[in-house]
């Protein structure tokens, strides 16, 4: 029997930059994807509009299927005028690049330098 990775959570930290960095913990696959996504709607609603998902606590990431729900974010966000940017290992950059969005969606090493993207021109 396969191991499943940690169902995932999402944890939401707002900044005093104006910024919400919400940290993806466990896996990202297709039972889970919509978890990601849940947490944009309310934030959105409540006026915020730039974010920053965090990825280093994510142990899977299906990246057909996970980064697939982080475009579907990216264009809610988008469509209210607001900005996310991603931060995490080169897993990320990488399934980013697989999917062609690099152009899209930004990949940060740190939270802190996602953070830096967004208040600084």
């Amino acid at each position: 029997m396969e191991d499943r990775p940690t169902p995932l959570r999402v944890d939401i930290r707002s900044t005093d930059r104006s910024v919400v960095v919400l940290e993806a913990v466990g896996g990202i696959d297709a039972f889970s994807a919509s978890t990601l996504r849940l947490p944009f709607r309310g934030l959105l609603e409540a006026g915020n509009r730039h974010f920053v998902i965090d990825f280093g606590r994510v142990e899977l990431l299906d990246g057909v299927v996970g980064i697939r729900a982080v475009a579907r974010v990216w264009l809610a966000i988008k469509a209210r005028g607001g900005t996310l940017a991603l931060a995490g290992p080169s897993s990320v950059r990488e399934a980013v690049l697989a999917a062609g969005l690099q152009h899209t969606l930004t990949v940060h090493d740190t939270v802190d330098e996602a953070i830096r993207a967004h208040v600084e021109p």
